[in-house]
């Protein structure tokens, strides 16, 4: 489930939580059965996947996957500042760097139209930010940013405050994660790349989603 979904459960089902639940299994399943630079997946995926927060004596959505989702930060081998980026040296590294970029750009467009209510002096500057030519059209004529270049996606960082006023390349990302058409175009275009040739006598030891009789540890907060 999306984390908009997970912390408040009251929450309609729209597209955006849909494309992000996709996006979470197909992450799971790529760390879970493919090669990757992750030296114990059944951690990194009881860490990540299976971990909850309790909070208002509610369980809810995990750090690991909410930090993720909601703040400018990459995909980790592990927490902590010796861990490296998560890589799979394939056509999955640009894919997941781009919808993760897009996912956090969603958050910060819905946190500062949640502000914008609160704080009358704030409301307004969306829609001056709106009219913008766009990078990308579909047939249909909606945006998007340019892929698999990524010129605009793969170099840029989201503003660090999950409240400053969204730019017009936020809104061009958050583009890709509102529609399922655009989901689908990235994915084909992602699946017409070189991909490398898959390795038979791959070692890599690929734990299960919990390596211990007991349940995962909650973390409160």
């Amino acid at each position: 489930m999306s984390v908009e979904l997970l912390t408040n459960p009251n929450k309609c089902v729209e597209i955006p939580d849909d494309l992000e639940s996709f996006f979470l299994v197909l992450l799971y399943y790529a760390i879970r059965y493919l090669d990757s630079n992750i030296e114990n997946v059944g951690d990194y995926i009881e860490e990540f996947f299976d971990t909850v927060s309790l909070k208002g004596g509610m369980y809810t959505v995990g750090h690991a996957k909410r930090d993720v989702m909601k703040q400018d930060v990459e995909l980790r081998t592990i927490a902590g500042a010796d861990s490296e980026k998560l890589a799979f040296n394939s056509p999955l590294d640009g894919l997941f760097h781009t919808l993760l970029r897009s996912f956090q750009a969603a958050y910060k467009i819905r946190a500062y139209k949640r502000r914008s209510v609160v704080d009358p002096l704030s409301s307004g500057v969306i829609e001056k930010i709106l009219p913008q030519t766009p990078v990308k059209t579909t047939s249909e004529g909606r945006r998007r940013v340019q892929f698999p270049s990524r010129k605009v996606v793969a170099h840029t960082k989201i503003s660090e405050s999950p409240l400053s006023v969204p730019t017009k390349e936020d809104r061009d990302l958050a583009d890709n994660v509102e529609d399922h058409e655009l989901m689908v175009e990235i994915l084909g275009e992602t699946l017409d790349m070189p991909w490398p040739t898959v390795d038979a006598k791959s070692t890599q030891k690929r734990g299960p989603t919990i390596t211990s009789s007991k349940a995962p540890d909650v973390r409160l907060q």
